[in-house]
C-alpha cells in the first residue's frame, strides 16, 4: 500500500499565559509499514526500541494495522502503547483485511480530544485522513494540538 502522509501541526500556547521556563517537546514521525521491517519481518518490539532510542514525547505513526489478517490480528497501536508505555489514539483511514488501517499518535501525556477527518481524494487513490489530537504537556503545562 502507498504511504500515508500525516501532517502533524504542533501548536503551543500557554494555558495560564506563560510558563516559568521554556519546554522542549520531542516529536517523532514514523511510517511503520504495518509493522514489517525492511527485512520483511514483523517485529513491533524492534520498532518500539528504535522509537524509544530518541526519547520522544509524541510519535506520529503512519501505516498502522489494527486486527488485520496481514498483522495476524494484532492491534498494533495497543501493542506499541504497551511497549512504549505511552498513550495512543488511532485514526482509521480504511477497512482492510478484516480490520482497520490508518494513522496513530502516541503521547507521553494523556490525550484530551481526538478528531479524525477524511481528506479529499479521488476514487482511484487510497484514502487519507488528518488526525488531530490535543493533550496537556504535564501538570499545568502548555496545551499541545
Amino acid at each position: 500500500m502507498k504511504r500515508i502522509f500525516v501532517t502533524l501541526l504542533l501548536l503551543l500556547f500557554w494555558a495560564r499565559g506563560y510558563l516559568a521556563a521554556p519546554m522542549t517537546v520531542r516529536v517523532l514521525t514514523y511510517n511503520i509499514h504495518h509493522g514489517e521491517g525492511r527485512d520483511s519481518q514483523f517485529d513491533l518490539p524492534r520498532l518500539a526500541d528504535v522509537m524509544k532510542s530518541v526519547q520522544p514525547d509524541l510519535v506520529a505513526l503512519q501505516e498502522v494495522d489494527r486486527g488485520t489478517d496481514r498483522a495476524s490480528g494484532v492491534d498494533q497501536l495497543a501493542e506499541l502503547e504497551r511497549l512504549m508505555n505511552m498513550h495512543g489514539t488511532f485514526g482509521k483511514t480504511i477497512d482492510y483485511q478484516g480490520g482497520s488501517y490508518g494513522v496513530a499518535v502516541l503521547s507521553r501525556w494523556p490525550v484530551l480530544s481526538v478528531e479524525n477527518r477524511p481528506l479529499p481524494s479521488s476514487p482511484d487513490r487510497e484514502a487519507r485522513t488528518a488526525l488531530t489530537v490535543q493533550m496537556r504537556a504535564g501538570e499545568g503545562g502548555p496545551l499541545l494540538q
